[in-house]
């Protein structure tokens, strides 16, 4: 819980730092002139453009740094939600505001502070950063999840493979060691007091399900024998 929780406050961080970084480096990069149209504090289309492309990018990233530390989908959703809300407050601050607030006419060149303080936000600008952010989000954590879901099953599925490569290997080379030592584990023919015959092998292990049981003829023990390819050390009277 704590996790998801530290991995929604990071995210929205890492957004608002991005925010931050970006919008400032771009509003240096155009100009006041190019950033505003002439003579107010409306934005021009160009930064609506870039603004909507930054915004979009501090989404990507704060639900990236989310879905790696909360590693499961739905924090990411939880911080998604959260900037629906933060969204839709915005939006609702931009209609809300009066028009009077602040300088109606922009002159001259204004500072990185006097911009964001005075600069009219036209509502589209948070509905479409917020929606597209959040499809981001989603589908970013959707995808993240998978693919960490594949190679958890994919890194399963070698360990499963390795595991038992190894076993086989250990039972071969074991199995040429006694051959070549002359420590071969044989079927052994037992006839009971009772004139029935039953198997086992000279050493330890269990006998084949054809094999096991009592048979009245020890001809028939031979005969599964030879099919499956079984030594017979003996046949004990």
């Amino acid at each position: 819980m704590l996790r998801a929780v530290l991995s929604v406050i990071a995210g929205y961080v890492t957004m608002f730092v991005v925010v931050m970084a970006t919008f400032s480096a771009a509003f240096l990069a155009l100009g006041t002139e190019r950033a505003f149209a002439p003579g107010s504090w409306d934005p021009s289309v160009p930064w609506l453009v870039v603004s909507f492309a930054l915004g979009l990018l501090a989404a990507v990233v704060g639900g990236w740094v989310c879905a790696t530390i909360a590693r499961a989908p739905k924090p990411p959703i939880a911080l998604a939600v959260l900037v629906v809300v933060l969204g839709l407050m915005g939006a609702v601050s931009v209609l809300t505001s009066p028009d009077d607030v602040g300088p109606a006419v922009r002159e001259g060149d204004v500072s990185n502070l006097e911009a964001m303080k005075n600069a009219k936000q036209p509502v589209v600008v948070w509905q479409c950063v917020t929606k597209f952010g959040v499809m981001r989000m989603v589908k970013l954590s959707i995808t993240r999840r998978l693919i960490m879901d594949e190679i958890k099953k994919q890194s399963t599925l070698n360990d499963v493979m390795y595991k038992s490569a190894v076993k086989k290997q250990i039972a071969k080379e074991r199995k040429e060691e006694k051959e070549t030592l002359n420590i071969v584990n044989k079927l052994v023919i037992d006839r009971t007091p009772s004139g029935l015959y039953s198997c086992r092998y000279s050493m330890r292990g269990q006998v084949p399900e054809e094999l096991k049981g009592l048979f009245t003829r020890k001809d028939r023990i031979l005969e599964i024998c030879n099919k499956r390819n079984i030594s017979v050390e003996e046949i004990t009277v």
